[in-house]
Parts: C-alpha cells; structure tokens; sequence
C-alpha cells in the first residue's frame, strides 16, 4: 500500500503537486516510510505538495485522535517500545531485515556501533537524494533516488516492505532502455529484483545479512547515471 502511494505521488509531483503533497501527507500511516519526501521536496523548493503533504499529515493524525481519544496514542507508544525491543535483542528479525543495523547486529557489533552505522548510512542516502532531486529534473531516476533512500535509512525495515524497491527497479529499467546500460547496471538491478526472495527465506537459511550492500549498490548505480546524464547534457 505505502510503495503504490509513493508512486503515485512521485508521478503527480509535477502535473499535480496538490494531489502529490496528499498522497505523502497520508504515508503518516508509516511514518518511517514518509521520512525522504521532506527533504527532497525542501530542497528542489517544492512548496505546494510540501505545504500539502503536512497538512494531511496532521489532519490524519488530529482525526486518528478525535476518534479514539488519547489513549491510542499510549497504546501506539506501548506497541512500539514492544517492537523497538524485540528488533534490537533478537536475531530472528534481523535476518529478514535489510538494513544496516541489522546487518551489523548480526555481525556481532554493538546496538550503539549498529546505530550509529545506521544513522551515517541513513544520512548518507538522504544527501544523495537530495543531491539527485537537485541535479536531474528526470522523474526515473529521482524516484529510483528516493525510494531506495528511503529503505536505507530507516532501522524498522522488513522483507515485505521492499515492494518500495520495486519502484527503483522499473524506474533505472525504464531509463536504461531509452539510454545505454551501464558496466553492472543490469547485474545490480537482477540483485534487488531477487532481494525480496532472500529476505523472505533468510530467516530459515540464517545468511549474512547483504540487503544494505545491495540498496547502497542500487544507489551507486543510479548516481552514475544522474552524473553521466549531466555530463551529456
């Protein structure tokens, strides 16, 4: 539901910033899933839908809240600490949790040091997004840009959410078929297709945890061609 939203808003972005800013303003439902739009959007000056977008936010929220009062809101905390303990202590979710964090807990390293990681990476995906979003007008490669900083930088990421990575493949396919592949594109891009399938059985075959290598790789590659797009034009 979250990846259809997203896609939705990337394609009204700019025949109907409006609409778009709405379709964002309801991605509160996972905050988590929400956190990029903001900064691409500041950055390339995008008011309408940025205006729109937490508008929406906060009618969503205020309406959640006159419906069911304040005590939803202790009851969202209370779920929450719940599951900020069971991903921080315990392996099982970090195997079908393609993130850095994960990655690095399973690898023995602290939650401090795995956190920390995950911040840098996350703040990393964020610059590169907005980078992108300001050099290249081209919506393929901008959408590519943001859905895959998106799964980077949040630490509550499961298998079932890399549907948004869906979003970046069909985006870089669509630009590599009206522009030249580039060395590795194409391996890379098979590598994110088959991501989900990992994620979805690495709980049973207990494998290191490659999902941020492959996000990062994805990243790479659609940087290259924002670059080599420039540079042409």
């Amino acid at each position: 539901l979250t990846a259809g939203i997203a896609a939705l808003a990337l394609h009204f972005v700019g025949p109907r910033p409006i609409i778009a800013g709405v379709l964002i303003g309801l991605l509160a439902i996972k905050p988590q899933m929400a956190m990029v739009f903001p900064f691409v959007l500041f950055a390339t000056r995008a008011w309408r839908p940025f205006v729109a977008a937490a508008l929406t936010a906060t009618l969503l929220a205020a309406a959640g809240i006159a419906l069911t009062g304040t005590g939803a809101l202790n009851g969202l905390d209370h779920a929450l600490s719940i599951v900020r303990t069971l991903h921080f202590v315990h392996p099982t979710y970090w195997f079908s949790s393609p993130t850095t964090f994960a990655a690095l807990r399973l690898a023995g390293a602290s939650i401090p040091v795995a956190l920390a990681a995950q911040s840098a990476i996350g703040l990393l995906a964020i610059g590169v997004a907005v980078y992108i979003w300001r050099r290249t007008p081209d919506m393929r490669l901008r959408g590519a840009a943001l859905a895959i900083a998106t799964l980077l930088t949040t630490p509550y990421l499961w298998h079932y959410e890399l549907t948004w990575l869906g979003i970046a493949v069909f985006c870089l396919i669509a630009h590599g078929l009206e522009n030249e592949w580039l060395p590795g594109d194409q391996i890379v891009i098979v590598l994110a297709w088959l991501l989900p399938l990992f994620e979805l059985f690495n709980r049973m075959m207990k494998l290191p945890q490659v999902g941020p290598i492959v996000l990062l790789a994805m990243l790479f590659i659609t940087v290259r061609r924002v670059n080599l797009a420039s540079r042409k034009s």
